[in-house]
C-alpha cells in the first residue's frame, strides 16, 4: 500500500516536509502572541508512507465555494497527516488551538476537511487505482489548558500532556475528537502512536 498518488494530486506547495522520525505543524496565526500554541512535534514517524498537507493554507478550500459563505464551509484545519503503518492507513484531521477553543467553529472545520479529503479519495480511486476510503480517519485537537493561571511557572515541572476524547457538535452533527492539552505551549511534543492508541478511528467512507 502507497499514498504517493496523495502527493499527486494535493499542490506541492501545501506539504508540511517530516524530518527524521518527527514531523512539526506550525500555527502562523499565533506567532506573535505570547503563551500561545505556536507548534506541535509528533515524534516517532521514522516511516517513509506519510505525507502531511497544510489544509488551511487556501480559504476558501476551492474556487468554486462562496468565499463569503460564514456557515462553516470554507475553512479548512491546520493539517491533515496521511499515513501508513503495518499494513494500516491512517488520515489524521489536526487542528491547533490555544486558549480559546469554540467547538462549533472546529466541528465545521473537521467537516469540510472531510468533505474535501472525501473528494481527493474518489481521485485515488477512480484515477490512481487506490483505496483510501478505507482508512481509519479521527479528528485530534491540540490546545492548551485555558483554566491554567500559572503557564509561565511551569518549566519547574514536567508538563505532561492529557489526553481526552470528546464529542464536538455544531448544532446538527456530532463528531468524536481526541483532545490532547497541555499548560505550556512550549516544546509541545508527543508521539504518533500516542495518538493512534487514543484516538477513536473510523473508515473514512464512513466518517464523520
Amino acid at each position: 500500500m502507497s499514498i504517493n498518488c496523495i502527493k499527486n494530486i494535493f499542490d506541492g506547495t501545501s506539504i508540511i516536509p517530516s524530518a527524521q522520525d518527527e514531523i512539526i505543524i506550525r500555527e502562523t496565526d499565533n506567532n506573535v502572541k505570547d503563551n500561545s500554541l505556536k507548534k506541535v512535534k509528533i515524534k516517532g514517524i521514522n516511516n517513509p508512507n506519510l505525507v502531511c498537507f497544510k489544509l488551511d493554507k487556501y480559504v476558501p478550500l476551492t474556487k468554486y465555494f462562496n468565499s463569503i459563505n460564514s456557515d462553516g464551509i470554507n475553512k479548512g484545519v491546520d493539517a491533515v497527516i496521511f499515513y501508513i503503518k503495518d499494513g494500516k492507513g491512517y488520515i489524521l484531521f489536526i487542528e491547533l488551538k490555544s486558549f480559546t477553543l469554540n467547538q462549533k467553529d472546529v466541528s465545521n472545520k473537521f467537516f469540510a476537511s472531510t468533505a474535501f479529503i472525501h473528494q481527493i479519495g474518489y481521485l485515488a480511486k477512480n484515477i490512481y487505482g487506490k483505496n483510501i476510503h478505507d482508512f481509519s480517519s479521527s479528528a485530534i485537537v491540540f490546545s492548551l489548558n485555558s483554566k491554567n493561571d500559572r503557564v509561565n511557572k511551569f518549566g519547574m515541572r514536567p508538563d505532561i500532556p492529557t489526553v481526552s476524547n470528546k464529542s464536538y457538535s455544531n448544532s446538527k452533527s456530532n463528531i468524536q475528537v481526541l483532545e490532547i492539552q497541555k499548560n505550556n505551549g512550549e516544546n509541545f511534543n508527543i508521539s504518533m502512536d500516542c495518538i493512534l492508541t487514543k484516538a477513536r478511528h473510523k473508515e473514512l467512507k464512513n466518517w464523520p
